[in-house]
């Protein structure tokens, strides 16, 4: 559960930005309830991941500035290794067979 509430304020976050509806640094942490400094790290880590993330004066919102955009799946689930290695060894099937032709 604690997982899951941790990755509200990032759904919330990523729902905001997709709307452009974000407000300034201070107003944007205010409403997805985490602090400003916290708020400029996960910008960080988002960039560090390749998700370019700008702020507009002119329309004072966040946005996205390149072709990536975050998307947070909740709840967080745990699931058997097995069904991981299922899930990839099908997409690998899939691949190879596509190279084939």
């Amino acid at each position: 559960m604690i997982l899951n509430e941790k990755a509200i304020p990032l759904k919330r976050m990523a729902s905001l930005i997709t709307a452009q509806k974000t407000g300034n640094g201070e107003q944007f942490a205010k409403r997805i309830k985490i602090s400003r400094s916290k708020l400029y790290e996960l910008l960080e880590d988002f960039s560090l991941m390749g998700v370019q993330i700008n702020y507009s004066k002119k329309y004072n919102t966040f946005y996205y500035a390149n072709n990536l955009k975050i998307k947070v799946n909740t709840p967080i689930e745990i699931v058997p290794i097995e069904e991981c290695q299922t899930i990839n060894g099908g997409l690998f099937l899939m691949q190879a067979s596509i190279l084939k032709f």
